[in-house]
């Protein structure tokens, strides 16, 4: 059987494993990213990692460590031609970092770098729930939101490689100035963050007394999880603040749905565990807001593959790629 190793580099962890040609996870691991971390230290924890994996995915294929590709997905700006994170909100200290040729050199193994969107997308788009589409928009609703486009089963990337930041689409023109240096874009309305204070200030400055059965403690800060949970409960502002939420996100998604004509779209992490809480005025408004309401009729779901979609998608591009030449480190 034909498999890759795979890995995801987020915020406070590292998920890598072994994906089958398929998408099933066969072994997985979980490792601290210590963002402080120099380069160096960080490719040598990951590839103490990926070698164990690498040796098990090379005992289920019958062939040497060598002849595994390995997939990277990385958040933030990525040369994937190069294998090099240019700058990554998950590695704020990383500036030009040549990660595939270094762990290629470690490796000895074929290292794909790509963008964690980008791994989000072609994981649900080969595997979950985005399978089939000709057209599929992949959403990620987090802390910040990124996104991928796959044409007919293909990668959209671009020109330069950047193409499907989705989340820094301008909502507002005079809005509150994003960490990307523009202004009013769609991740400062639908991220955790403007959900959080969109929530307090409905509910007058204090978490309600439905929201704190579901706080640890008074002094833990509310989360989109926990803003899901008391809106499930009841809780009013907590049901408002994910139905202003949705709304912006569906405006957005109309202008997607206009410019790319897909017909489905997928929304995954942490904000999208609301599900209908954000799906049902998303799709209400996308679809107010649409060109031709009455003609196209995109699917709006939550991805399948969970917390390690972006690890399953770039192992199964690793594996797309092999023979082609076009990884960006090479054993």
């Amino acid at each position: 059987m034909k498999v890759a190793v795979g890995a995801d580099i987020g915020g406070t962890s590292i998920k890598a494993a072994v994906v089958s040609v398929l998408g099933t996870l066969k072994h997985d691991r979980i490792l601290p990213t210590r963002s402080q971390d120099t380069p160096e230290d960080t490719v040598t924890r990951l590839a103490d990692a990926l070698g164990g994996l690498l040796l098990e995915a090379a005992r289920i294929a019958g062939v040497e460590p060598r002849n595994i590709p390995v997939g990277i997905g990385c958040a933030g700006l990525i040369d994937t031609s190069r294998g090099i994170v240019q700058i990554s909100p998950n590695l704020p200290h990383w500036r030009d970092v040549p990660l595939g040729a270094m762990l290629a050199e470690r490796l000895g193994s074929p290292v794909l770098l790509i963008n964690d969107a980008n791994a989000f997308v072609l994981g649900e788009g080969r595997a979950g729930a985005g399978r089939g589409a000709r057209v599929l928009l992949g959403l990620t609703l987090g802390t910040g939101v990124g996104g991928g486009i796959l044409l007919d089963g293909e990668l959209f990337t671009g020109v330069h490689g950047w193409a499907g930041e989705m989340g820094h689409t301008p909502l507002q023109i005079d809005g509150e100035k994003c960490a990307c240096g523009s202004y009013g874009c769609l991740e400062g309305f639908v991220g955790n963050r403007e959900i959080v204070l969109r929530y307090m200030e409905l509910a007058g400055g204090e978490p309600t007394q439905i929201l704190k059965k579901f706080l640890k403690d008074p002094s833990e800060q509310p989360t989109p999880e926990t803003l899901s949970l008391a809106a499930r409960a009841g809780d009013a502002p907590a049901i408002e603040s994910f139905r202003q939420t949705g709304r912006y996100l569906g405006a957005a998604l109309a202008g997607f749905v206009n410019i790319f004509d897909p017909d489905r779209i997928v929304l995954g992490g942490g904000v999208a565990q609301a599900g209908e809480l954000i799906l049902k005025p998303a799709r209400e408004m996308m679809e107010e807001r649409m060109m031709f309401p009455q003609k196209q009729h995109p699917e709006l779901c939550l991805a399948a593959l969970g917390p390690h979609a972006a690890v399953i998608g770039a192992s199964l591009e690793a594996l797309n790629r092999v023979g082609k030449n076009e990884f960006s480190g090479g054993a």
